[in-house]
């Protein structure tokens, strides 16, 4: 019989074993600790399909359910060389629950190697990320991930590839510099295109957080990217995040998402105001946004934002449904209501009904901390994205007649 062996961990929760068990059993509260992409049905003998922003996936089934008290389920990674098993007891004393989690069946010798490498510390930095989100809510894998400074969105189009001299519609076109963060410093430029990370190659923003997910603030990274044609590589430092502040008492929170909404909707009035439509119409080039456009966009970040919230209040959400982008919708959108005031009074509608979702939010959902932070995370930093439109309005504006 092959030698396996036997990994073990312990963590403390200050929180109930029936919330820490829902962790382990609903797809949802799985990806607010451990993965990207959650989906389980916990019955025994269920699935249990887990996938992270690296490319990285495992499935198996629930072997074991015992509410409260215990989890266990197969696993069988891509890569791997044979189904493992991982088991989770809970005992709660005072409130407070002792986390054990077992990873057994592991195998030795190479073709585990790099198996055994990511399990004797991956577990130890998910369960510490359990016991945040489960104690503040925060999700350590955003709250400490870094940034580059860089911001992009837009698709990396034949035609933009032609047009920036790029090798592929691989890699991530950068469409804003944020000044005074690590790519400003380096020299990254707008309509550079970055392929990779420390010699990873970038297909697309996925790739992105995978590469990103295990760095921190101050460490020192090598981008590849093309400008013009030709192939640089630049060494940058990483920046550490700035986080909005995120309350997590359900008043608090929808106070913040109003306060928020009011304010950009300010700046948007201040910004369009006695612009004849013609110009608000008008593209300062094929290949960017008119003020009609941009006001397209974010009505339909507000759209995919209420579907979101509503998967989320359904606890079954819905990942990747951000579609704001989208030519054919944007113009859609445009010859619906025709001009720039409708449009705008339009995204405040849409808006309202954000702030009104939350004030319904239900008593079940409001006990969990790390649902509350997402939601709250995931809704005000559309305020720097507000902002950033704002801008990119003045500068279409100077741009047309």
């Amino acid at each position: 019989m092959a030698k396996t062996q036997v990994f073990m961990f312990h963590r403390d929760i200050n929180a109930p074993a029936a919330e820490v068990y829902r962790a382990f059993t609903l797809s949802m509260a799985l990806q607010e600790w451990l993965c990207e992409t959650a989906r389980v049905v916990a019955v025994k003998g269920g699935r249990v399909y887990l996938e992270w922003a690296s490319g990285y996936f495992t499935y198996g089934e629930y072997i074991t359910l015992i509410p409260a008290r215990k989890v266990a389920f197969s696993w069988f990674g891509r890569g791997e060389p044979a189904t493992t098993t991982v088991q989770v007891t809970l005992r709660e004393k005072n409130g407070c629950t002792r986390v054990s989690l077992q990873h057994s069946g592991v195998g030795t010798g190479k073709a585990w190697l790099h198996t055994v490498n990511e399990f004797a510390t991956g577990w130890e930095v998910l369960l510490e990320n359990l016991q945040s989100v489960m104690e503040s809510g925060i999700d350590l894998r955003i709250a400490k991930r870094p940034m580059l400074g860089i911001s992009f969105g837009e698709p990396l189009t034949k035609e933009k590839v032609v047009e920036l001299k790029a090798p592929s519609t691989d890699g991530i076109r950068i469409t804003g510099i944020v000044e005074g963060m690590g790519a400003h410093n380096a020299g990254l430029r707008v309509d550079d295109v970055i392929v990779s990370l420390d010699g990873r190659k970038l297909a697309g923003y996925p790739a992105l957080a995978g590469a990103m997910q295990r760095r921190r603030g101050g460490d020192r990274v090598k981008i590849g990217y093309y400008r013009a044609g030709r192939k640089h590589a630049v060494s940058l430092e990483l920046s550490p995040r700035q986080l909005p502040n995120i309350p997590i008492n359900p008043l608090e929170l929808t106070d913040a998402v109003r306060n928020m909404y009011s304010h950009g909707q300010a700046l948007l009035r201040r910004c369009l105001e006695g612009i004849p439509e013609v110009r608000a119409s008008r593209r300062p080039s094929l290949d960017q946004w008119s003020v009609c456009d941009i006001l397209a966009h974010l009505i339909a970040t507000e759209r995919d934002l209420l579907g979101w919230v509503a998967s989320v209040i359904e606890e079954d959400e819905v990942m990747n449904v951000f579609r704001g982008n989208i030519p054919a919708r944007l113009q859609s959108i445009v010859q619906v209501y025709g001009t720039a005031q409708a449009l705008f009074d339009e995204l405040v509608s849409n808006q309202t009904e954000v702030v009104a979702l939350f004030e319904a939010l239900p008593d079940n959902l409001l006990t969990h901390r790390s649902t509350l932070w997402r939601l709250g995370y995931r809704v005000l930093n559309l305020d720097s994205h507000t902002e950033e439109h704002v801008k990119q309005i003045t500068m279409a504006l100077q741009a047309v007649p």
